[in-house]
């Protein structure tokens, strides 16, 4: 019994250990990202809204600059849009904002994780439902 509680634990810490899971904070988020997985939990919206969501935010790329300044791009915004970002590392939530046709628009999403290279948000859209995406690193080519 002892072998089988020493052996849990020691595969337990080589798993934890070889995880490349980063800290949420600035540093790891900063950079270029492209949406590549989106997942909409909103049992009252139609199909085809949804579709038309998941289309606009599979082509969405974001370059989160570490001064805090945004771009985004997508199909629906093809010459881009700048705002600002900013994360709130005790509560795990990124705020983009922008202006769309000259309105203040804020977004808040939680990063439930962070790696090199893959990032996941959730958004809670009250009275609707979450959406959830997966967003990958671009690492400009030298």
């Amino acid at each position: 019994m002892t072998f089988r509680i020493l052996s849990f634990c020691l595969l337990s810490a080589l798993f934890v250990s070889c995880s490349d899971e980063l800290p949420i904070i600035e540093e790891n988020i900063a950079g270029n990202w492209k949406v590549t997985a989106f997942e909409a939990n909103t049992p009252g919206l139609s199909p085809d809204i949804i579709d038309a969501a998941k289309q606009e935010a599979l082509s969405i790329s974001y370059i989160l600059k570490t001064d805090h300044r945004a771009y985004m791009s997508s199909i629906y915004y093809t010459e881009g849009q700048s705002g600002a970002w900013n994360l709130n590392e005790e509560t795990r939530t990124i705020q983009l904002d922008s202006q769309f046709e000259g309105e203040d628009v804020s977004e808040n999403f939680l990063v439930t994780s962070v790696t090199p290279t893959k990032m996941e948000w959730q958004q809670v859209l009250v009275g609707i439902g979450e959406l959830s995406f997966v967003l990958e690193k671009h690492i400009a080519k030298q």
